[in-house]
């Protein structure tokens, strides 16, 4: 009574304290929060409490208004800013905006009796009633409600805000309201959802109306006729199938359902009684197909479409059948096989399927099911009896099918039923058809392009047949070099054309393979080879012709001559592949190969090329051979040993591999175990191989020649200099001062290990694949004066043994001799030889080596395979000139170290009696890099050339095989050790230089009419500088795309001989982004270790760190395996070499790095690619005008943009 008494004493003391301005209107959206601001008045204060109801001071309150009855949360900014604390779910209208002041307990609507206007909600009125029929177009219209707009939304769900229902468009989302938002629908689709009722929730225009959650409004119900959709029934083929107990919502006596594969799409199943409609009786529960019930579809499930027709719906055809009302499922033998089998083969039915079969169930062979009789001389009158579980009819297996061609059908018998005439077998099972193929169809395909066969005879062939090409049908083996592993695409034209792709080219040797056929619809499928059977009426000869392959990766310079002369080099391969295959067909077995690699021979140096006797260098030997064969003037090689050494092993630039400098004794440097060497491609292709002399290639065991694919290999380790170096010390300390030695401060083996750690005591070594190497006892192994004369003894030795011992051998060898001719000392047997200089001693052991030669090419003709073998003589580079007289020669401008003519031009021979005619000169370029990719070819190996890195040796086999014009070789490019020095395009040489005043950084020679690049013009050779340019830039992207191979170190490779996996490890990241882990597997040490980014075409631990990437600073390796760079580190795209300091290496005791200068930066760890625009762009663009350029980058596409200056 107090309390009541009080209200309005509390009701005066609000008015008293706050007037809030009446007349305002306000408005929110239904399914959203709402808010009111900007209330005026006077005393308003923060407390206040805002209402939304029918009539201010009295209820009830609103249905779906948030709060107890409609209450705001208190008013905020001084009792002008009110939110409701929940969703407004009202109906869409108008209703009152009542307030209540903080003064006041506020605690229920009478509180509220101020009117300070009107809150209008936008939004529908909820309990509609709308009704669509499943299978049919469905709206839903007379929406009512306040500021509908067309591009409202509506969603058929469990409840608003939950699941969406299956069977409507468009996600069960309306495509858009009409007539200001009082009508929905779906358009033109129709609805498939099952019958039952259904939430209708409204979502407003210009609200996220994506998802069920953002559908909050309950509109009303939407009740679906159509069937509820569980049902499952089992019926058996050739039996009365009818079925009962359909439920759902308003069915109705003539609805009807329709068996399908698929609901909507069909197809229809041959089989079913009525066009495979049964119509409902009984309230729309009871199905039959009328006075015909015996079902003859094959045992399957089936999809249980359902329609309900009206006046204006029509129930014909699987589009009106929408509605999945369940699974009938069909006990018996499916309906769809389509076997083949082969006239004059056995014949067997594997993979056979239904539902319900059994073993004992039967089937034969006729034109109809149930009428007519088997064909003759089918074996077992064409009954054959289930086995596995009813899958496998293996009746007439090894039995020869010897009846007609033609068409069958497979009729089934349930093991249950009586089966004694083909009367009882009427199921239908699907088609067998005996088919063949006509003998001897020769086609011919060229290697290099595509393969289409096209025209092949047979009976009854059909498309999807396929080809496989094969050494012999059936047993043999896959042609390799066939894409798809020789199997064709699968036939069209009726069977009778085939191919391998349009897109794909035969990369095969040449050869006659037969063409091997199998049926479309075989027993076994046609994944095996033995599937491709043998007869001869199933195969042809099929002649290929070789070309140039192109799965490998070459250079820019060779791939646009490949494309000016592919219907050339076509045509020449051609005769190539002829005279290979005549040549195998003979020798039973590929060419054998022998590679001479001398040592610092220059240009001019032999007799055929004007030195010989008359420079005190007698080579009768290889001047014999050169007459005898084919002599290069335009040969060419890198500029010193291990280079030159990496590129005849590996057929690249040795930039490209990371050995790029000449090795001495205790480098942990050496040839990567990642590349793939000349040994491993021929070794792959069946050879053996062997070497002999000096690898210079890495000290460390793991990189040896045993672990580099020689079988075999007695070697020596280092170059010729270290010979040297004990005499030199013996000299000083048995007699000083009596002469000056070559290396007066070498202290000893011993004094040298004592003072750097690196043992010479051990200089040559002989392994065996696989096995640990034994250093070679004797002089031959030891460093010493008489070293490398002793080496030479034993080797020419075992080469000729070997030779003979493989000369019968069913397997071709392959040879690796890197004689230690002529490495400073000299050989004495052949001091007092005729015309030897005495002055230099290297000459004695080019004479002693010239004779060797001869040895081994009379043994190779005392053994008739000198037809067969193919030997090739080079010289790594040119003179070295630091002791001479001591020391080769050449009449060319420069020497060993540079690419000048005189560094990288070389003597070199190739000898193949019946194969090269002899006396042949050729002007033709060559490089040593060509030996790898020739040598390839001519073992059918080139596939067994890595893929994912450029090849710089192209095929050179025309040249060798059919002479002077055939080269395949116009440009190369000369690298002293990691800088490209100069680039060669046919005549004209470009020496790359520095720039000067702005002038192009070129000299240019014209090499053949001045080889000695004495007269170097560029003016008159302006011309070729855009070209040159253009190609520098070319070969530039090429190392882009397959960046370079840091340094390997003995450290770099793990127990196993496999590269450790930091090395090469390739990142990615965005521009002002992260860099992720550098390494996986390998201690670091934390905090201390680090990696800086230099230019990609940089070496680590020459080169400076790039300035503009981080700052030219270093990143320490974080405890997370982590490099984190700040965004202003990455400021650009491109690509960089990652080097890395190792600051401490435990398990080689060595004291720590600084890692401070670039120097202790000698580890490449791998390239980091930032995805981002390029920084070097420069565009020209006029002041008020429209510009457009396209920006490029890493890891994006160009983008062209256009805006106005």
């Amino acid at each position: 009574m107090i309390a009541w008494a009080l209200a309005p004493l509390a009701l005066a003391l609000s008015v008293a304290r706050g007037e809030p301005a009446t007349g305002i209107t306000r408005s929110c959206v239904t399914g959203e929060l709402c808010v009111v601001t900007g209330l005026a008045g006077t005393g308003l204060a923060d407390g206040d409490v805002m209402a939304v109801l029918s009539l201010c001071g009295t209820g009830p309150p609103l249905s779906g208004m948030p709060g107890g009855f409609g209450e705001s949360l208190a008013g905020s900014s001084g009792g002008t800013h009110f939110i409701w604390p929940g969703l407004l779910l009202v109906d869409g209208g108008e209703y009152r905006l009542c307030w209540c002041s903080v003064a006041s307990p506020c605690s229920h609507e009478g509180y509220f009796t101020t009117d300070v206007g009107t809150m209008v909600v936008t939004g529908p009125v909820s309990g509609l009633e709308a009704a669509c029929v499943s299978g049919r177009l469905c709206s839903i219209s007379n929406i009512q409600g306040v500021y509908l707009q067309d591009g409202d939304s509506v969603m058929v769900l469990t409840a608003c805000g939950g699941a969406q229902i299956d069977g409507f468009p468009n996600g069960a989302k309306t495509s858009a309201g009409a007539l200001q938002g009082s009508e929905h629908g779906w358009g033109e689709a129709k609805i498939s959802a099952l019958g039952g009722e259904y939430a209708l929730c409204w979502c407003a225009k210009g609200a996220t109306c994506d998802e069920t959650s953002e559908h909050r409004k309950r509109l009303g119900t939407l009740t679906v006729t159509g069937p509820a959709g569980n049902l499952v029934r089992v019926c058996g083929a050739h039996e009365d199938c009818t079925w009962s107990g359909v439920t759902g919502t308003g069915l109705l006596d003539g609805d009807r359902i329709m068996l399908l594969k698929t609901c909507g799409e069909g197809p229809i199943v041959p089989g079913f009684p009525n066009g495979d409609i049964a119509t409902a009786a009984g309230g729309g529960g009871d199905y039959s197909f009328g006075a015909d019930n015996l079902i003859r579809a094959g045992g399957h499930e089936y999809a249980m479409c359902w329609c309900q027709p009206s006046a204006e719906h029509v129930c014909a055809g699987p589009r009106n059948f929408l509605t999945p009302a369940g699974i009938l499922i069909v006990s018996g033998a499916a309906s769809d096989h389509d076997v083949s089998c082969v006239q004059g083969q056995s014949c067997k039915l594997l993979n056979f399927h239904g539902v319900g079969l059994t073993d004992g169930d039967q089937v034969q062979v006729l034109l109809e099911c149930g009428t007519s009789s088997a064909p003759s001389n089918w074996p077992n009158g064409a009954i054959a009896v289930a086995t596995s579980g009813g899958a496998e009819y293996l009746t007439w297996d090894g039995q020869s099918l010897d009846v007609q061609f033609g068409n069958y059908r497979i009729c089934w018998c349930k093991t249950a039923w009586t089966c004694a005439d083909p009367a009882d077998f009427k199921m239908d099972a699907g088609a067998l058809r005996v088919v063949g193929i006509n003998q001897g169809q020769s086609r011919s395909c060229h290697a290099g392009a595509p393969c289409l066969v096209a025209g092949l005879l047979g009976s009854n062939l059909r498309n999807g047949d396929l080809i496989k090409v094969m050494t012999e049908c059936g047993t043999g083996d896959e042609v390799l070099g066939f894409p798809n592993n020789s199997t064709s695409l699968p036939a069209t034209d009726l069977g009778s054309s085939y191919s391998w792709g349009v897109a794909e080219v035969v990369e095969a040797a040449v050869g006659a393979y037969k063409m091997c056929w199998c049926p479309y619809g075989n027993a076994d499928g046609c994944g095996d080879k033995a599937f491709f059977v043998s007869e001869a009426r199933r195969r042809a000869g099929l002649f290929l012709l070789w070309s140039v392959v192109a799965a490998v990766q070459f250079d820019a310079c060779f791939e646009s001559e490949f494309a000016k002369q592919n219907r050339t080099w076509a045509d020449e391969d051609k005769e190539v592949g002829k005279k290979l295959e005549a040549l195998e067909r003979r020798f039973k077995k590929k060419p054998n190969m022998i590679f001479i690699l001398a040592d610092d021979i220059g240009s001019g140096e032999l007799g055929w090329q004007g030195g010989g006797k008359h420079r005190g260098t007698p080579t009768p030997g290889l001047d014999d051979m050169a007459f005898k064969g084919m002599r290069f003037w335009s040969a060419y090689a890198e500029p010193s040993c291990t280079p030159s050494r990496t590129a005849i092993m590996t057929g690249r630039h040795p930039v490209r591999t990371g050995l790029t400098t000449v090795l001495w004794p205790g480098q942990e440097e050496g040839l990567s175990p990642d590349e793939v060497t000349v040994a491993e491609v021929l070794s792959g292709a069946g050879y053996h191989t062997a070497m002999w002399g000096k690898w210079h290639l890495g000290d460390a065991p793991k990189f040896g020649p045993e672990n580099q694919g020689f079988d075999y290999a007695y070697y020596g380790l280092y170059n010729g200099a270290p010979d040297n170096w004990p005499e030199s010390y013996d000299m000083l300390a048995n007699a000083p001062n009596s002469m000056k030695p070559m290396f007066y401060d070498f202290p000893g083996v011993e004094g040298y290990l004592e003072e750097t750690g690196i043992d010479l005591s051990e200089a040559a070594y002989v392994a065996r694949k696989g096995q640990p190497r034994q250093p070679i006892p004797g002089p031959a192994g030891k460093l010493g004066p008489r070293r490398q004369e002793a080496f030479e003894k034993e080797s020419i030795e075992q080469i000729v043994q070997y030779v003979e011992e493989k000369a019968k051998d069913p397997k071709p060898f392959f040879i690796y001799w890197a004689t230690f001719c002529q490495q400073l000392q000299g050989f004495s047997e052949h001091y007092q030889d005729p015309h030897v200089d005495k002055m230099n001693t290297q000459a004695s052991m080019l004479a002693a080596h010239s004779a060797h030669v001869t040895r081994l090419l009379g043994t190779l003709e005392a053994e008739g395979i000198a037809e067969n073998t193919l030997v090739v003589w080079w010289s790594d580079n040119g003179p070295m000139y630091a002791f001479f007289p001591n020391s080769g020669y050449t009449g060319l401008r420069g020497g060993k170290g540079t690419v000048f003519e005189g560094g990288v031009r070389v003597p070199a021979m190739a000898w193949w009696p019946g194969i090269i005619a002899p006396n042949q000169d050729p002007v033709d370029i060559i490089h040593v890099t060509d030996l790898y990719t020739t040598a390839a070819r001519l073992a059918n190996a080139t596939k067994n050339i890595p893929e994912d890195r450029i090849t710089d040796g192209v095929d050179q086999s025309a040249l060798f095989m059919l002479g002077e014009g055939h080269t395949r070789r116009s440009c190369m490019f000369h690298y002293s050790g990691a800088t490209l020095g100069a680039y060669r395009r046919k005549d004209i040489k470009v020496h790359v230089k520095t720039s000067e005043g702005g002038l192009p950084g070129m000299d240019i020679y014209n090499v053949k009419r001045d080889p000695g690049e004495q007269f170097g013009e560029k003016y008159p050779y302006l011309h070729m500088v855009t070209p040159s340019l253009n190609a520098l830039q070319a070969h530039k992207r090429h190392m882009q795309r397959f960046p370079n191979r840091g340094a390997v170190t003995s450290r770099d490779i793990d127990s196993t001989g496999a590269r450790r996996p930091q090395l090469q490890r390739q990142l990615r990241c965005r521009a002002e982004s992260l860099v992720g882990p550098i390494q996986d597997g390998v201690d670091l040490t934390y905090g201390s270790d680090r990696i800086a980014l230099l230019s990609s075409l940089g070496t680590c631990g020459l080169d400076a760190p790039d300035a503009a990437m981080a700052g030219g600073l270093s990143k320490q390796v974080e405890s997370d395996q982590m490099v984190r760079f700040l965004p202003s580190d990455l400021p650009f795209g491109g690509t960089w070499k990652m080097c890395y300091c190792a600051n401490f290496d435990s398990s080689l005791d060595q004291e720590a790095l600084p890692c401070q200068s670039q120097q202790d930066f000698a580890a490449t760890a791998g390239f980091l690619t930032v995805v981002g625009a390029f920084s070097d762009q420069v565009v020209n663009c006029t002041r008020n005008q429209v510009c457009s350029f396209e920006v490029q980058g890493n890891g994006r596409e160009s983008r062209k943009t256009a805006s106005r200056l």
